[in-house]
């Protein structure tokens, strides 16, 4: 509706009070035809909520404010606010005022922000609760992911087209280095390593054991996959196990059915099953194409690639095989563990009793090619036996 020649350009007090429609006879019918009119017309381009504020300023103008506020069921600062709007920026003043600028007390600093990306970034796209944990936030998880989603450094995940299930209850039954999951990893299909892969700053494999129970991990590498070196590897584990304590007989080994540990083929014991049964520790093998049984060691696999491999540069071996020590260090002592009730495993393991102290519980990696040679000429297990658990190689 159009407002009179005579009243354009008056102000809102001035206005307020005045009838748009000039009250003769019959014209309270043609008034009503009128605001429906122009409401209708409105209504093509506005949405719900500012069809809403329009209203109020067409009731301000035909019946004054204080009517308009009871009609409208809202207060006379209200109707008086959107109609001066209106008045001032027509149709755009109807809208929402951009909130851009303001602060909120509550508003994380600019500082932590940084620190937040930062760590998301250098270390290997690290979720919202290991990045707390890092840093030592005091925030919530969902807090710190949402900085992470507004700056647009979430991973797109893969659909999985069933929900992992909850293995907490099942692990809770088992005792420490009472289950272990091995497996090997390869390094020469990592797009970030595959240069010093060839330049032999990198071995082509990684033997990873993990504990069920507590998730500690322990790492050997080799540049063989084979049952030479999964023997050299699971004896220097067992070894280390001794030492702390540990009966072999009350230790079993889950594999997968690689080469590298069993022989599917032609159905013979290979070197590895031999090391274990000569030590009486159990082997037990995961059904073919099954990879979900040892889910565990496969999960640290993808993380050790995320927050390690991806990242750390290497000149030559030996500052590889340091640097893969201090990352296992900072796994088993440091790094909390959401599915081990947001724990280390070194923390969870000292929860369950086990009175070992932490420095016993620095595991150092082996490369396994050193001893081949060795090994191979003592063809008997025991090869580490004579070394303590603290200077073994």
């Amino acid at each position: 509706m159009q407002l009179p020649a005579e009243l354009v350009g008056q102000s809102p007090s001035s206005l307020s009070g005045k009838n748009i429609v000039p009250a003769t006879a019959g014209c309270e019918k043609l008034a009503h035809m009128n605001l429906t009119k122009i409401m209708k017309d409105k209504s093509k381009h506005l949405s719900s909520r500012e069809m809403l504020r329009f209203q109020m300023y067409l009731f301000a103008m035909q019946y004054g404010t204080s009517e308009a506020a009871r009609r409208l069921n809202t207060t006379p600062k209200t109707v008086r606010y959107w109609r001066n709007r209106y008045l001032e920026l027509g149709d755009a003043g109807l809208k929402n005022k951009s909130r851009v600028g303001q602060n909120h007390p509550l508003k994380m600093p600019p500082e932590i922000e940084d620190a937040i990306l930062r760590e998301r970034e250098q270390r290997g796209n690290p979720g919202a609760r290991t990045i707390i944990n890092n840093l030592g936030l005091s925030y919530s998880a969902k807090t710190v992911h949402k900085v992470i989603k507004r700056h647009g450094m979430t991973l797109k995940h893969r659909t999985r087209y069933r929900r992992k299930k909850d293995m907490s209850a099942v692990r809770a039954r088992f005792k420490p280095f009472e289950k272990i999951q091995i497996d090997t990893k390869y390094y020469n299909d990592i797009p970030e390593q595959y240069e010093a892969y060839r330049q032999g700053h990198v071995p082509g494999y990684q033997i990873t054991a993990r504990d069920y129970r507590t998730g500690m991990v322990f790492l050997g590498f080799t540049n063989y996959k084979d049952t030479v070196s999964t023997s050299i590897f699971a004896d220097y584990l067992i070894g280390y196990l001794k030492g702390l304590g540990y009966q072999p007989n009350e230790i079993i080994f889950q594999s997968d059915n690689g080469t590298e540990f069993t022989d599917s083929l032609h159905h013979e014991t290979t070197l590895f099953e031999t090391i274990l049964a000569q030590h009486e520790v159990g082997h037990l093998r995961i059904p073919p194409a099954a990879p979900r049984f040892n889910s565990d060691v496969e999960s640290f696999h993808n993380t050790i690639e995320n927050e390690f491999l991806n990242i750390e540069k290497f000149t030559c071996l030996v500052e590889f095989v340091i640097k893969a020590f201090i990352y296992q260090t900072y796994y088993n002592h440091i790094r909390k563990i959401r599915t081990r009730g947001n724990k280390s495993p070194v923390e969870l393991f000292a929860d369950l009793g086990k009175n070992i102290s932490a420095s016993k519980l620095c595991y150092l990696p082996i490369f396994c090619d050193t001893y081949r040679k060795d090994f191979l000429a003592k063809s008997q297990y025991g090869y580490f036996k004579g070394l303590p658990p603290t200077c073994r190689p």
